[in-house]
């Protein structure tokens, strides 16, 4: 697992071959100073004399990306966080970046990863695009076959995708069958794609086989799939999104809207209504 976590970081796979096909993107390595900072308790912003250097960087990507971007460490971005600024990752400034991966519980995961394997924290800055949750999809590939293709927001019914169903199916395949899978180092991982109006496919992120959530799939039933002997992708089987309204799954993220301070003070508050009556 260690390799292919390596290789999913987004600093691995954001070379020649693959950066065309993504969201623009520059990544600092932090310093073990700021390192330290992001890991102690409390969120106390940093002043204007600290981390000057690393603030200087941070303030350069964001006027060469139009004023706006998303962070993310190696793996992960703070999608746990997005209650600090109504429900976004839109950051417009140094202290907007720090405080959203410093209010991000996935943060400190990923912190925990590089020091287990070694290697340095980077923050990543994403140009911000405004994505149709509609249009992104996770993508499972097994001994660089495609094995399913799946619609990633699953809590919700888009009726286009009905409409569009084989188009879509067709331009996803194409684009990760002649380029992600040529242009990557794994045999096997999950892959997330955001695919536009005009059919241009576009790498979200990578993440390790039988790591993170399957969503229209489970993991045994794409390990069988990617252990026939000859497999072949049918839309009809392979390529899933909701069908109807009925389907809809549970809503992501559901217990990160809030810190977990003040759920625990809403919970104890509303044991003490229920004793008092």
């Amino acid at each position: 697992m260690s390799a292919a976590k390596r290789a999913c970081a987004i600093e691995a796979w954001i070379g020649e071959i693959l950066k065309s096909y993504t969201i623009p993107t520059r990544v600092i390595e932090l310093s073990t100073v700021f390192v330290e900072y992001l890991e102690k308790d409390g969120i106390i912003l940093p002043g204007p004399e600290e981390f000057v250097q690393l603030r200087q960087e941070v303030d350069a990507i964001l006027e060469r990306f139009g004023g706006v971007v998303f962070p993310k460490l190696n793996w992960s971005a703070p999608k746990d966080a997005t209650w600090v600024f109504g429900e976004t990752l839109q950051c417009k400034s140094f202290e907007d970046v720090v405080l959203l991966i410093k209010s991000s519980e996935f943060i400190y995961d990923d912190l925990d990863q590089c020091r287990e394997l070694g290697i340095q924290p980077k923050l990543c800055l994403r140009k911000w695009s405004s994505l149709f949750p509609s249009r992104e999809f996770r993508c499972f590939v097994s001994n660089n076959s495609v094995v399913g293709i799946c619609q990633r927001q699953a809590r919700t019914f888009f009726q286009t995708l009905l409409e569009e169903k084989d188009d879509l199916s067709d331009a996803i395949l194409h684009f990760l069958e002649e380029i992600v899978v040529p242009g990557f180092s794994l045999e096997k991982y999950v892959v997330d794609v955001y695919i536009d109006r005009n059919l241009r496919v576009w790498i979200v992120d990578f993440g390790p086989w039988l790591h993170g959530d399957a969503i229209l799939f489970d993991w045994q039933e794409l390990c069988d799939l990617s252990q026939r002997e000859s497999f072949e992708f049918d839309t009809k089987e392979h390529f899933r999104i909701i069908e109807s309204s009925l389907g809809i799954l549970p809503r992501e993220n559901l217990f990160y809207r809030l810190p977990q301070d003040i759920l625990d003070y809403a919970i104890t508050l509303k044991e003490q209504q229920v004793n008092e009556e």
